[in-house]
């Protein structure tokens, strides 16, 4: 398992869903991250690109892409 797991989490526009997909590495995050631009703003309020710490269970925020 990696020391590290980079996560988009898609926040719907109503927030009445987040979805979360997982990369092993920061820079295939980050790829699918700028897929996303202003014409999904009918489907999503932001996306959060995070990095989870296995070792110390923890979440840092790297990147938010709000519409």
């Amino acid at each position: 398992m990696p020391e590290k797991t980079y996560i988009l989490r898609f926040t719907h526009i109503d927030s009445s869903e987040i979805e979360e997909v997982e990369h092993a590495r920061e820079s295939d995050a980050r790829e699918h991250l700028a897929l996303f631009a202003i014409e999904d703003a009918d489907t999503y309020s932001r996306i959060d690109l995070l990095a989870f710490d296995w070792t110390a269970q923890t979440e840092t925020l790297l990147e938010t892409r709000s519409f």
